[in-house]
């Protein structure tokens, strides 16, 4: 929660803690005020900052300091809704969650990241309200609240509320944060500054399972210094890299402009000569997102590639199943698909039938012991999608 501090020219023009704290207990107290903060009496709100604050070891309110609009104070709180009331989470639900609900589909939940896990909470009354297991602190060894299980009590009550409305969850969620949040949310997704690596693709393709996911590119995250646009080529690259788990590819920036900071950014979209070129990309890769992610991905794929550094995914069990297969190398790849006979004929109610569906193409299968055999060639980092059906 932000206390501005308007009159502020610097960080050392603030008031020290024990000032600010004080003012919020004046706050707090003066319940005859018709002053507000975030809409609310700021009676109400100050309350739940105090009744929220994560304390340290020492006693001390954690917070940070910085300059957006004016230099403040972020008190660190606790958003858990199991805390006294007023809270965190009750000022959360009054002022922005349920005044939202009466007309959106849900809530986005932004910046969900392990950054925000790490912080110890050592107030004994958060101690005692806690719901999720309580852990050790690294700096004293006693036992304190991680603000990541903090977090996980308001999204995990969150969570419950929406689904009883029939509403969505999506968040901007981060690995490895994905471990702990992941399979709370409908809808996720995360920022990338190109090309998503593997690993991070994978845990967020595991927790998601078969439930939708769109990263947001924002290119090479160039907020402080302009880059120049995205090239057709890197376009295409940035697609393939995430056909391969079947993440919609969301775009926010793409390059380009001369001013600095977050105003000077182009955003795509808002950039007719950058989404019109790229249109026919989006024509030719938009439907094959759609289907892959109708058909739902597999953790098992039932096949196999040579070589081994090109990757494989599944989408689907039966009727029309797909195979991604990536090439993440700098180099052209000649590759072998292995296909589990078994499985395969027994998914399709018969012999496989294979052709390409992205690039558009044929596919001849071919036998191979007990497996069933594809060639493919990929170019340095393709995706090609290969539809298999029954003969």
């Amino acid at each position: 929660m932000r206390q501005s501090f308007p009159d502020a020219e610097n960080r050392e023009d603030m008031p020290p803690y024990d000032e600010r704290l004080a003012q919020l207990r004046e706050w707090a107290a003066d319940t005859n005020s018709d002053e507000k903060w975030r809409g609310l009496p700021r009676a109400q709100v100050a309350a739940a900052v105090l009744n929220s604050l994560m304390l340290n070891p020492d006693g001390v309110g954690a917070y940070l300091e910085d300059k957006y609009t004016h230099w403040a104070m972020w008190w660190q709180l606790n958003p858990s809704p199991h805390l006294a009331e007023p809270n965190r989470a009750t000022i959360a639900y009054a002022t922005e969650i349920d005044p939202s609900l009466e007309w959106a589909d849900g809530i986005y939940l932004d910046s969900v990241s392990i950054r925000h896990c790490l912080d110890e909470d050592h107030d004994p009354a958060h101690l005692a309200a806690a719901r999720c297991p309580l852990t050790f602190s690294l700096r004293t060894g006693a036992p304190m609240v991680l603000s990541g299980m903090a977090n996980y009590e308001f999204m995990a009550d969150l969570r419950e509320r929406l689904l009883a409305r029939g509403k969505l969850l999506m968040m901007n969620l981060f690995p490895p944060a994905t471990a702990l949040y992941g399979h709370l949310a409908d809808i996720t997704g995360c920022e990338l500054a190109g090309p998503q690596p593997d690993d991070q693709a994978m845990q967020q393709r595991i927790w998601a399972h078969q439930r939708p996911v769109s990263n947001l590119l924002q290119w090479k995250f160039a907020v402080l210094n302009r880059v120049p646009a995205w090239t057709p080529e890197e376009a295409r690259q940035y697609f393939d890299n995430q056909l391969l788990y079947g993440f919609w590819p969301g775009i926010s920036t793409a390059g380009g402009g001369t001013e600095p900071g977050y105003r000077g950014m182009h955003r795509y979209f808002r950039e007719p000569g950058m989404f019109e070129r790229d249109r026919e990309l989006w024509r030719e890769y938009l439907p094959v997102f759609d289907e892959l992610n109708a058909a739902g991905w597999e953790p098992v794929t039932r096949a196999r590639c040579e070589p081994a550094t090109v990757r494989v995914e599944r989408f689907g069990s039966g009727g029309i199943i797909y195979l991604t297969v990536h090439n993440p190398g700098d180099e052209p790849a000649d590759a072998t698909l292995s296909l589990e006979r078994e499985w395969w004929t027994g998914a399709l109610g018969g012999e496989p039938s294979a052709a390409l569906r992205l690039p558009e193409g044929a596919c001849e299968l071919a036998e191979d012991g007990d497996a069933i055999a594809c060639a493919l060639q990929l170019a340095a980092k393709q995706t090609i999608v290969v539809s298999l059906s029954r003969g």
